[in-house]
């Protein structure tokens, strides 16, 4: 008798394995200039060597005020523009009325937003505010030379937040930045102007959790001496009693830490205290879990290296006491 023999069809599946491309998110950095350069704001450019980066230097800034008093004008400007506190630069003046505003001069960097020149008689009230010029270079120079100095074959790009006026905006304004644009660059070197100043609420610690509260009271802050923006916070009650405030707008202008007060809510004797932080610190914050892969660069002073101690996010740098004066400027 005969066997009848099937035949098998067999399938094979081939099957390609390609190790995925490895991160280069590393290797991207950016230098953050407020109105220091011609791009447009919100935007960045890669730049291969330190001629890419003086090519779209910006070559002229705009002026908020000018001031005259005892043979002395006072320009004041946006922060993260001008050199080191205490330096001195040629700067033209152009565009400002009355004219005897304008002109050339040597002028003195009094802090991160204002610098002085001499003028013997008052030009009046100014009706104009024109722009300057910094001689030499434009405040991305600075570190862009520093970094093509040590002789990299890896460029760096510069990002541009435009010329927003006050250190405070100016941290907001990459905060806002970087939650729009997640992934884009590991690490961000930011303006010397930025570096720590305690003009912030960055946290409330509570004292006294109160009692009788149904639901969560109204959290105010005094007011800052002398302008600024006053702080807000809500916050939460568990079984009567008030456990956190949390900050919703951290306010700016503080010298010393607000009072906090809690109103209605039902209950009584809640108690808190306010903590001051800095901007760059409460922006570096939300960056601080084990994953996190953004990084802030700032220059400080080595009395200030302290404060940035506890933030894994901040690599902060004090320059040696023979660095030139606007080596490390941003």
């Amino acid at each position: 008798m005969a066997n009848t023999i099937t035949p098998q069809i067999v399938n094979l599946t081939a099957v390609v394995t390609t190790a995925p491309e490895p991160s280069q998110l590393q290797q991207s950095g950016a230098i953050v200039s407020v109105g220091g350069t011609t791009l447009t704001p919100g935007t960045y450019q890669y730049c291969g060597n330190l001629p890419t980066v003086n090519s779209i230097s910006a070559t002229s800034y705009s002026i908020a005020s000018l001031t005259w008093a005892s043979s002395e004008v006072t320009a004041t400007v946006a922060a993260g523009v001008l050199p080191t506190v205490g330096s001195t630069f040629t700067t033209t003046i152009s565009g400002a009325a009355p004219s005897g505003y304008n002109g050339t001069y040597i002028a003195t960097v009094a802090s991160s937003t204002t610098f002085t020149y001499a003028v013997a008689s008052n030009p009046g009230t100014e009706t104009a505010l024109g722009s300057f010029t910094i001689s030499g270079a434009s405040p991305i120079t600075y570190p862009a030379t520093s970094f093509f100095a040590q002789g990299t074959s890896v460029g760096v790009y510069v990002l541009e937040l435009g010329n927003v006026t006050g250190v405070d905006a100016q941290i907001a304004t990459l905060d806002a930045w970087i939650t729009s644009n997640p992934g884009v660059f590991y690490s961000y070197l930011t303006p010397a102007a930025w570096d720590y100043s305690k003009d912030e609420v960055g946290s409330v610690v509570i004292n006294n959790g109160g009692n009788g509260y149904t639901v969560a009271p109204t959290v105010t802050f005094s007011a800052p001496g002398g302008g600024g923006t006053t702080a807000t916070g809500t916050a939460t009650v568990q079984n009567g009693v008030v456990v956190a405030v949390a900050v919703t707008s951290p306010g700016s202008g503080y010298t010393a830490a607000p009072t906090v007060t809690f109103s209605g809510g039902g209950g009584v004797g809640a108690v808190a205290t306010a903590n001051l932080a800095s901007a760059i610190n409460i922006l570096a914050g939300k960056y601080a879990s084990a994953t996190g892969k953004t990084y802030f660069f700032p220059t400080t002073t080595l009395a200030n290296l302290p404060n940035y101690a506890t933030l894994k996010s901040v690599y902060a740098t004090a320059p040696a006491p023979t660095a030139t004066s606007q080596e490390f400027d941003a």
